[in-house]
């Protein structure tokens, strides 16, 4: 009983993951399309991006890991 509750939690864990992992790659396309669409200026491409990896570095990590 033990052994499955810790199988589930990983699981559950995982799943959260790949959610955030397509959530983020989606976000990213989605950005990019707009980009293309509108040209918007470089200055504010760079920072926006800069930003959104430093927030979401850590879930990057986590996503590394548990595909390793």
């Amino acid at each position: 009983m033990c052994l499955y509750k810790t199988t589930m939690k990983i699981f559950y864990i995982k799943s959260i993951l790949y959610i955030h992992l397509f959530y983020f790659l989606m976000l990213h396309i989605i950005i990019s399309f707009k980009i293309l669409k509108y040209q918007i200026n470089d200055f504010y491409f760079f920072t926006y991006f800069s930003l959104f990896k430093v927030k979401h570095r850590n879930i990057y990590i986590y996503i590394i890991f548990f595909l390793i």
